[in-house]
């Protein structure tokens, strides 16, 4: 994108007084300094019956024990609300239940040793197997499904089953987590943190210490390595920094030892799977039956979607008609895990390849023909419902791979090499991988940037992504060198602050690139358009630097804030379909292996990647990407081995592997002795934001800042806009909006989308996913219909006309499957929909935009806050009500308030069944106020209300044999009391027991969210 070496950014040299590389190099030269150290528990799983912090306190240093009673806001770390900052009850070994801060760190250090601490050990659960057979799980459990499994495993020619279990993997980034805080003049927090998700870290810090996010500032410089590992467990040790600099007034330095960081954070997710499957005569892939068991420790942190996006990748490069996958979260006593590169894509497809794998040599066919007989097809879509798109790239780096690695004459000389050898074996193996890139939670794809351009023609650039060392701040001063038409030494980056750039998303799920260099570009491309009328007073020879003097003398605003959201995304987490990812990226690696049959030990000998980068930013930084990810791949699955202690001693649940010396990484001798990476041509992402430009900086600068264009030209773009606008203006009952340039458009599309989802009005979004030739809107031009109203254009006349009869027609049928539909146009001979101006050829993709779920809950005792805690993790609209004010405080419903759900309190002190007429049509409701006259007067008036899904009433078999006779003698018919699920939550369907409230709402949640919702009509 620029002629400048496309190196990354290196730090300001050493010797700098000001130089500024990592938190804790900024921590040691900080004075005042409070160093802290963790009082770590000595037990897997126990509860804490006494901590004294008073022995501490004479150890010459020790200045502040920190202790649960210190916290003004809520002692919880976690954005899930089950991570208690300072525990009543250790959850793993080696948990922290306090933190001593000392002038030195051995003086806190020794004060940690001094708290006395006394414990009562609980039993533990160490591994996946001991979780699942103890019915030990937490989060949601997800359901993907197509086609019918049954049916395809009985027509199967070839059925197999098998089990496969894959272990985590530690982070082990240079850097160790660190953080320091302090206050400022004012009385602010200010955080640095090496951290993957700034604005998360801000709101964990701020929820400790009860203060709004504004008080807070976090500021990244960079990592020393993240891998995920720094996305969710920061957050922890910054609010930890920040709550001893609020009561000491003093810095205050968290930084883990190497054995602390190992014993304490999140690791990769150890699954367990097990699968069944069926293949036809041909080898062809016909039914999958498989249940995924993540280990997710002690606490959901990011297990869930993790669990997601592993589901979303089981079937990996492969077309499977008939698919049911199940997922579990197992709750095991160790530390929480995390995030880690590839997010659990690596573990779903580790699923499938193990299938191909091992069923290979059993239908008698070669694996990698297998693999390749399975490949996806255009036209073809992923079990959760998403087009795959550009499959035949994949095919293309498949033959890629074959005809440079020389797979055929290899294999020939591994056999003569294998014959001859008894001791040693060589393989090859040819694999590829289909991953989605963008965020499984969709309000994550979006991103912001500041672009500052000085008097003197210098650029500051500011974005909400963090550099960890993979080379992304080097593609941001790319991006906006080349968008501005500069040097790249004009440009400086400055570090990300949550007080510069607010609201950013983690930088995570491969798609930081994408994020902030769209938003970097449009701040940009908004400093250009202000730019060009001083550039056209002053001719196309003046110099930028003369340009933007001018424009200051002429009061141009020369900064600009850019944003960037990802469009075309859509998932419905809890029936796991939808479009969660902008594009896939394809990858194919052929590795050869020799091992040794006496001691184990393996080579790899060579090994050829061609991976789908679409147009690459940086070509040197992602080729590096590419051989450290192969690398760390290696490492997880060869050498890298976590273990924890599963004995029944004293030991058990302890890491065993936390160091360095017990725990093997891969190094240089681990690397293949040839590898030979290279990256797909001609992979342009059309509807992408961010292009390779063809030019230099010379004519980038013309291009951009110095070219008028055709005046004629740019009359026709206008006079199009304003005829597509009005012609969609026609469908939306003229619902027209301002936006800042001051043209009219049309209401943005996910802006409609969410309003139908507020009015539980039912939608079909039309995307034009494909154009060839000449069309009246390009590729991801997006429409949104309901049964009375239009959004956004796929291009206007005819073509749209049809567009919006085939989505009503959807409406009324009620369909949930996305339909795929091609359309000729055509000026001369009528189609279907008509004739249309322009030639070539559309394929729209109408999704039915599924409605959100109502839900109320009648009593709000301790089950009915189970349920609400539980039913708040989902995306639905969830009404709480009781007569009882302090059962509807917003201190017993904050954690109910911060979940996905949209929530609607109702205190009704007398007659809560007013309430009813007042819920959307098709909630699901549940009756649980254990007042039998309220219960049976909520029936009665339920039971006379056409408005309600599903009526659930918790209670006895006595008691409802009682109801069923007196809503009998209130009239009501036994069809229409059949209405009433009773005990909702039966473990003879939910296989949850007990009767705790937490089992309770288990049950109940599980059965109802396993049925469909209403749909209003």
């Amino acid at each position: 994108m620029t002629s400048a070496p496309p190196g990354r950014t290196s730090p300001p040299p050493s010797t700098s007084p000001a130089a500024r590389f990592y938190t804790d190099d900024v921590a040691l030269r900080t004075p005042s300094l409070l160093h802290a150290f963790p009082v770590q528990a000595p037990h897997t799983h126990a509860l804490v019956t006494r901590l004294d912090p008073k022995p501490a306190y004479d150890v010459p240093g020790v200045v502040r024990v920190l202790t649960a009673d210190d916290v003004p806001g809520a002692n919880d770390s976690g954005t899930k609300h089950d991570e208690p900052l300072f525990p009543t009850e250790v959850m793993f070994h080696g948990q922290a239940v306090a933190w001593v801060l000392g002038e030195t760190l051995e003086a806190a250090r020794t004060g940690a040793v001094a708290v006395e601490v006394d414990y009562e050990p609980l039993p533990a659960l160490v591994t996946v197997r001991e979780a699942i057979e103890a019915g030990s799980f937490q989060g949601m459990q997800p359901r993907m499904e197509r086609g019918d499994v049954a049916a395809g495993l009985a027509a199967a020619t070839w059925v197999f089953e098998g089990e496969l279990e894959m272990a985590g993997q530690e982070h082990f980034y240079l850097e160790t987590h660190a953080s320091l805080a302090r206050l400022d003049d004012d009385g602010q927090v200010q955080v640095l943190s090496s951290t993957q998700h700034p604005t998360e870290t801000q709101e964990i810090v701020a929820h400790v210490l009860g203060l709004p996010s504004h008080q807070v500032t976090v500021e990244c410089v960079r990592m020393g390595g993240g891998f995920g590992g720094k996305e969710m467990q920061p957050h922890g040790y910054a609010a930890v920094a920040a709550l001893g600099a609020t009561v000491t007034g003093r810095p205050v330095r968290v930084r883990l030892t190497r054995q602390q960081d190992m014993t304490m954070s999140g690791k990769r997710h150890g699954f367990h799977a097990s699968w069944r499957v069926g293949f036809d005569d041909d080898g062809r892939l016909q039914a999958l039956d498989a249940t995924l068991t993540s280990d997710g420790g002690w606490s959901l942190d990011l297990s869930e979607p993790v669990l997601s996006r592993a589901l979303c990748h089981v079937d990996n490069a492969y077309w499977i008609p008939h698919v049911r996958l199940h997922g579990r979260i197992a709750r095991t006593h160790k530390t929480s895990q995390t995030a880690f590169r590839g997010f659990g894509g690596p573990q779903g497809m580790l699923v499938i390849e193990d299938v191909l794998g091992r069923c290979a040599p059993r239908l008698g066919i070669d694996p990698t023909e297998l693999r390749r007989r399975n490949f996806y097809a255009d036209g073809q879509a992923t079990p959760y419902g998403q087009p795959v798109r550009h499959p035949e790239r994949l095919v293309t780096a498949w033959e890629q791979v074959l005809a440079s690695g020389d797979v055929a004459g290899r294999r020939r000389e591994i056999a003569a090499a294998n014959a001859a050898d008894p001791h040693r074996k060589r393989g090859l193996a040819v694999t590829p991988v289909k991953f989605g890139i963008s965020f499984n939670f969709t309000a994550f794809n979006q991103a912001g940037a500041l672009v500052h351009v000085y008097k003197d023609g210098s650029v500051l650039i500011n974005h909400g992504g963090t550099e960890m060392g993979q080379g992304l701040h080097t593609k941001m001063l790319q991006v906006a060198a080349t968008a501005l038409g500069l040097p790249i030494e004009r440009v400086r980056l400055a570090p990300t602050r949550t007080d510069k750039v607010p609201n950013t998303s983690a930088t995570a799920a491969s798609s930081a690139a994408d994020l902030n260099g769209a938003a970097v570009k449009d701040a940009c491309d908004q400093v250009l358009a202000r730019l060009r009328p001083v550039r056209d007073r002053l001719g196309p020879d003046a110099s930028w630097d003369e340009v933007v003097s001018a424009a200051y003398f002429d009061r141009v605003q020369l900064w600009a804030a850019g944003f960037y959201r990802t469009e075309g995304l859509s998932w419905d987490a809890a029936a796991m379909r939808g479009e969660p990812f902008k594009y896939f990226a394809y990858g194919v690696a052929a590795a050869e292996v020799e091992v040794d049959g006496f001691t184990g030990a393996y080579q790899v000998r060579r090994v050829d990647i061609v991976h789908d980068v679409g147009d690459s930013l940086s070509p040197l930084v992602d080729l590096g990407q590419v051989e450290g990810g192969f690398v760390q791949g290696v490492g997880w699955l060869t050498l890298e081995d976590l273990r924890w202690d599963a004995s029944d001693g004293p030991a058990r649940g302890r890491l065993a592997t936390q160091a360095a010396s017990t725990y093997k990484l891969p190094s240089i001798s681990e690397m293949p002795a040839d590898l030979r990476v290279s990256l797909l041509e001609r992979a342009t992402e059309e509807g992408g934001r961010l292009r390779v430009e063809g030019g230099r900086r010379a004519a980038a600068h013309a291009r951009l800042l110095g070219a008028r264009g055709d005046p004629r030209r740019g009359r026709g773009v206008r006079a199009g806009l304003d005829g597509g606008r009005a012609a969609v203006a026609r469908h939306s009952g003229g619902r027209v909006v301002g936006d800042r340039t001051g043209a009219g458009r049309v209401m943005d599309w996910l802006a409609a989308l969410q309003e139908c989802r507020r009015r539980r009005e039912a939608a079909v979004l039309v995307t034009v996913t494909e154009v060839r030739g000449h069309a009246p809107r390009d590729a991801g031009a997006k429409l949104v219909v309901t049964a009375g109203a239009t959004w956004g254009s796929v291009g206007g006349g005819n073509l749209e006309e049809t567009a919006v009869r085939r989505a009503r027609a959807l409406i009324g049928d009620g369909a949930g499957a996305p339909v795929v539909e091609r359309f000729a146009l055509s000026d001369r001979a009528p189609a279907e929909h008509g004739v249309q101006c322009c030639g070539g050829e559309v394929t729209l993709l109408l999704e039915p935009v599924p409605v959100r779920r109502a839900v109320a809950v009648f009593g709000m005792g301790h089950v009915g806050l189970e349920i609400a805690l539980l039913l708040s993790r989902h995306e639905l609209e969830l009404h709480l009500v009781d007569s009882r004010a302090d059962q509807l405080g917003d201190e017993r419903l904050g954690p109910v308030r911060s979940g996905a759900a949209e929530v609607h309190v109702h205190r009704v002190p007398v007659l809560p069944e007013l309430v009813v007429a007042e819920l959307p049509a098709g909630t699901d409701v549940l009756v649980l106020t254990h007042d039998h006259a309220e219960d049976l007067a909520l029936l009665d008036a339920l039971l006379r209300s056409t408005l309600p899904g599903s009526i659930g009433l918790i209670g006895s078999s006595a008691k409802w044999t009682r109801f069923r006779a007196r809503l009998a003698d209130l009239g009501h018919p036994e069809p229409v009391v059949a209405r009433v699920r009773t005990p909702i939550g039966d473990p003879a369907v939910t296989g949850v027991h007990g009767k705790t409230p937490a089992a309770i709402a288990l049950s109940v949640v599980t059965e109802l969210l396993a049925r469909p919702a209403a749909v209003p009509r």
